[in-house]
């Protein structure tokens, strides 16, 4: 009661109002959440482009060119893989063309494998690579690959040719035409016309 006598007056209309405006804030910091997490799941994993370079041949025009492009991608600050190359262009329909290609693939407790090549090709859109011409990958464990075309798919972790290819260890060389070789396990699976020779000094030696 006021000095008046009479009873204070209260807008009945109010506490609704402030309830939808409550309800109004919580939806719209759901849909926040939910954009937040679309995005996270949606971005590119891991990875960095050093100086933008090829984020920039992707915004650019065909025919753009660059110097010096290096790219990795990491998981859990682990380093899964690291693309270098002296030039880059920027070819047709998000795709990046590259000029002697190195990829470094950087694996715990093993070995890295390293592929180097006269060109390659980036598909900007899937991160796929294709390298070509003179190319050869390998390490100490594996030995040295050696084939005209070999791709990388970065999301299955695999490298793949159709082509034919021979591999040379110190013991044996093994040649076929086809191959898939996983990055993780270094698991070799051959398509077909498998032949396996060894270096004459090792068989006399196992000679009795």
């Amino acid at each position: 009661m006021n000095r008046f006598g009479s009873q204070p007056r209260i807008n009945p209309a109010r506490p609704g109002l402030w309830r939808r405006h409550a309800k109004h804030l919580f939806l719209a910091m759901a849909l926040l959440v939910l954009a937040s997490v679309f995005w996270y799941l949606k971005r590119p994993q891991g990875l960095v482009d050093q100086g933008g370079k090829g984020l920039d041949l992707l915004a650019g025009h065909a025919g753009d060119l660059v110097t010096d492009l290096h790219v990795t991608q990491f998981d859990a600050e682990r380093i899964r893989w690291t693309l270098d190359a002296p030039s880059a262009q920027r070819g047709e329909e998000k795709r990046i063309v590259i000029h002697h290609p190195r990829l470094e693939f950087a694996l715990q407790g093993q070995e890295n494998v390293v592929v180097t090549a006269e060109g390659g090709d980036v598909d900007g859109a899937s991160g796929r690579m294709e390298f070509s011409g003179r190319v050869e990958a390998g390490d100490p464990v594996m030995g040295r690959l050696m084939t005209e075309q070999l791709r990388f798919d970065p999301e299955k972790r695999i490298l793949y040719t159709e082509h034919a290819f021979r591999l040379e260890r110190e013991s044996m060389r093994l040649e076929g035409q086809g191959l898939t070789l996983e990055q993780e396990t270094r698991r070799l699976a051959v398509a077909g016309h498998v032949k396996m020779t060894f270096p004459a000094a090792i068989l006399i030696t196992e000679q009795p």
